[in-house]
């Protein structure tokens, strides 16, 4: 019933728009030879079609709009479009256009009820069936939507990598963290601003074209295809969805979600104060227990990795949760992360150590040894990046050759707990010291520098 209600609607927009009327069919006049019009002799002249400069169609269209004739307006701007296709202004100008029309359609409509129900009989059955045909005409704006991605290849399989679904800012009036705070897929990066109550953005990855997805606090961050996943910081770390235009935002689980990794259509999810994690579709159905006594999990080529509440374990099973084994058992570890098929971490052998492995454990070898606090890590092409406090208390992030383990550079005064990668060479920093504003190393001036 709706779509024969549209189709109707649809037809008589088209003939109100175009200034058609619809009349009784009549008969065409018969043509003879005397009635035909005389064709032009060489002397007569057929006028041309007058032309404008755009200047003067602009003027026409201002006089038109003045004197609210839309439909005459709306030919003129489309006359404009013709001489100047790239005038994005007049583009507007038209939906404004149709706005109008529908808004003096609408007010007429009202009008039109309020004079008529003092004549009606049925005043009660006219009213609901007014309504129900406006309801039927399903009236919104249907925004076509476009994604970031260029292609099907830059599509993500996984919605965010190990090391920055580690990425986190501190939580001071819980004493926790929120995780996940960056995420990328293609050209473009989606992330926590921590300034703006926590609302999801997104940018290119030159730090560019910085656009709000939502104003809902967003973490938790995974993005595939058309989708983002992620914890509703505004509504009790509920598990979401948006698109990455912002539109179709979607409550999927009314859950408290601390920790989310999506691979495919399955989301893997541990629950606040519950320490399971839980497995639900992308279209929130199927939810169901996956496994227990979790502190941290991602995915990499088909498996789920798992550390223990204690963190004293991290154990390796299939995506359906079989097979498990552990690969680190009853030692300490944390900043987990997969790297070019390496598992790093960071762990205490007489004092603070980054290890890594391969993906079944074997192989354990060392990578960088510190003397006092390292706070963060992540590993971008030949180069570790490390948030550390030195045996003074001085905060510093340092950017180390793999190869030689020289220190490329040093920049005091810095703190992260979000050291963010993107592709081989790219590293976004959330500073702790500047309210978890982002920054982006420069690998030429050998400094980082403030994303606006």
């Amino acid at each position: 019933m709706k779509k024969s209600m549209s189709v109707f609607l649809y037809a008589l927009s088209i003939c109100l728009l175009s200034g058609c009327i619809v009349t009784s069919e009549a008969p065409a006049p018969s043509m003879t030879p005397e009635s035909q019009a005389p064709s032009p002799t060489e002397s007569e002249v057929i006028p041309a079609e007058e032309t404008y400069t755009l200047e003067e169609l602009h003027a026409q269209f201002e006089q038109y709009y003045l004197a609210r004739d839309y439909k005459a307006a709306m030919m003129t701007a489309e006359e404009i479009l013709v001489l100047d296709p790239a005038n994005d202004a007049v583009y507007t100008m038209k939906a404004e256009l149709l706005i109008l029309e529908m808004k003096e359609a609408n007010d007429s409509l009202n009008s039109m009820l309020q004079c008529d129900l003092e004549k009606l009989i049925d005043p009660k059955d006219y009213v609901e069936k007014v309504k129900w045909m406006y309801e039927e005409a399903g009236f919104q704006i249907m925004i076509p939507f476009t994604p970031d991605y260029v292609s099907s290849y830059d599509i993500n399989t996984v919605g965010n990598i190990s090391g920055n679904l580690y990425a986190s800012m501190w939580k001071p009036d819980e004493w926790d963290w929120w995780y996940g705070v960056f995420t990328s897929q293609g050209d473009w990066i989606y992330f926590t601003d921590y300034n703006e109550n926590r609302s999801l953005y997104k940018m290119k990855s030159n730090g560019e074209d910085k656009q709000l997805v939502s104003e809902d606090g967003a973490c938790c961050l995974n993005v595939i295809g058309d989708w983002i996943y992620f914890s509703n910081i505004s509504d009790n770390n509920y598990l979401y969805k948006i698109r990455t235009d912002g539109s179709m935002k979607t409550k999927l689980y009314e859950d408290n979600c601390r920790y989310i990794c999506v691979s495919e259509d399955t989301i893997y999810y541990i629950v606040k104060d519950d320490d399971r994690v839980y497995a639900i579709r992308t279209d929130g159905t199927e939810r169901g227990v996956f496994s227990e006594n979790a502190q941290t999990i991602f995915i990499d080529d088909g498996y789920l990795y798992l550390r223990t509440k204690d963190e004293f374990n991290l154990i390796r099973m299939d995506s359906d949760g079989s097979n498990p084994t552990f690969l680190i058992k009853d030692q300490w570890n944390i900043r987990v992360q997969m790297i070019d098929g390496w598992i790093y971490y960071m762990t205490d052998f007489n004092g603070l150590v980054i290890m890594k492995m391969k993906p079944d454990g074997s192989l354990q070898t060392e990578v960088w040894r510190y003397n006092a606090k390292i706070n963060a890590f992540a590993v971008s092409g030949s180069k570790l990046i490390v948030s550390v406090r030195d045996q003074d208390n001085v905060e510093s992030i340092l950017a180390i050759d793999l190869n030689t383990k020289e220190t490329l550079f040093k920049l005091d005064n810095y703190w992260s707990e979000a050291i963010c990668t993107f592709g081989q060479d790219t590293v976004f920093i959330a500073n702790g010291y500047d309210n978890n504003r982002w920054y982006k190393i420069d690998w030429e001036k050998e400094t980082i520098w403030l994303v606006e």
